[in-house]
C-alpha cells in the first residue's frame, strides 16, 4: 500500500489515503479514477487521478451526486434475500 497526499479541489483541505500498488501498476490505461467519498477528507466528495508513479494528476467535482434510496425490507423478504445471496456465493 502507497500514501497518496490529496487535496479537496473545493475546500484545499488535505489528506491522505492509502492505495493498492497492484490496481495503479496493472492499469491499461496509466491513470486509475478513484472516488473520495464524502468526510473522509473534508465534507465534499471528488474524484482523483493517480498515475503509476503515485501522482495525483487531476481533482474533480462532480455536478450532481445520484443517490439510492433506502430499502428497508420486513423479516420475510431479508430472509428471502439472505437466501437469494447464499446461492450466489456458492456459484
Amino acid at each position: 500500500m502507497m500514501d497518496v497526499k490529496i487535496e479537496c479541489p473545493k475546500c484545499n483541505q488535505s489528506g491522505s489515503i492509502k492505495v493498492e500498488e497492484n490496481i495503479v501498476k496493472k492499469s491499461l490505461k496509466g491513470v486509475i479514477a478513484i472516488n473520495i467519498g464524502e468526510d473522509l477528507i473534508c465534507s465534499h466528495s471528488f474524484m482523483i487521478y493517480i498515475d503509476k508513479n503515485f501522482k495525483v494528476r487531476d481533482t474533480f467535482i462532480s455536478d450532481f451526486k445520484v443517490e439510492l434510496p433506502l430499502i428497508i425490507l420486513d423479516k420475510k423478504k431479508m430472509q428471502k434475500w439472505m437466501t437469494f445471496l447464499k446461492i450466489l456465493m456458492v456459484i
